[in-house]
């Protein structure tokens, strides 16, 4: 629509009477943002929109294409939840199958196993080797499942709590410990800062004046952090 001679906010009005999920009162804070000129990057979170893509409208509101940005960001961003909905429809049968798994195993722990063992105490046989190690295992599992499955979950709560509690650069900091992550890190917030930089590069920026938009901006708080050193 801006592509078409619409304003920002002719364009978000327009849009809010065809968003089936926002509810009114989404609705009446962004009427009153935009009276009040709020910038669209900042705007576009009551949406629930992506941090990333806010952060690349912050940086196209600077540079001045704002509608390029936007086509190509909404491109991205259907793209994504495309490749979310198949992530999930394939993590389903794993999941399914595990659970059956233990199903099967409680079953076979609660009513096959006490017979077992009675059949061998009545025979005076006593398990060895691979059957005496299944036969513990059978015994173990969907306790042992029930027990850590709380636990991990408690667990990465708890570490999910206090990641968010932490500064950027702590956040960084216990990003970057986890193995394999320190690589992946570095490249996915190198290529954020290259692609951006040259944007505002090629705008008319200086280094100095592209390093106080990267301070100003507050929807990555890693990189405005990364850009104060």
């Amino acid at each position: 629509m801006m592509i078409k001679g619409f304003s920002i906010g002719e364009a978000v009005e327009f849009l809010l009477m065809n968003i089936p999920d926002i509810n009114k009162r989404q609705t009446n804070l962004i009427q009153k943002q935009l009276r009040e000129g709020v910038p669209l990057h900042e705007i576009l979170p009551v949406l629930h929109v992506p941090s990333l893509i806010c952060l690349q409208i912050f940086f196209a509101e600077q540079h001045g294409n704002v509608e390029e940005t936007l086509v190509h960001a909404g491109t991205q961003w259907s793209k994504t939840e495309q490749a979310k909905e198949k992530l999930i429809r394939l993590l389903q049968y794993p999941i399914f199958l595990l659970a059956l798994l233990i199903v099967l195993l409680a079953v076979l722990n609660t009513f096959v196993l006490p017979q077992f063992r009675d059949l061998h105490a009545s025979m005076g046989y006593e398990p060895k080797g691979m059957i005496l190690l299944l036969l513990f295992f059978l015994q173990w599992a969907p306790p042992a499942v029930l027990i850590t499955a709380p636990v991990l979950t408690g667990l990465l709560l708890l570490l999910y709590t206090r990641y968010k509690l932490l500064s950027p650069q702590k956040r960084a900091d216990m990003i970057i410990k986890i193995p394999y992550m320190k690589t992946l890190f570095q490249l996915y917030f190198t290529r954020l800062f290259a692609r951006e930089s040259a944007q505002l590069l090629s705008s008319g920026f200086s280094v100095n004046e592209l390093l106080h938009i990267f301070e100003e901006q507050t929807v990555y708080p890693m990189l405005r952090e990364a850009s104060k050193k």
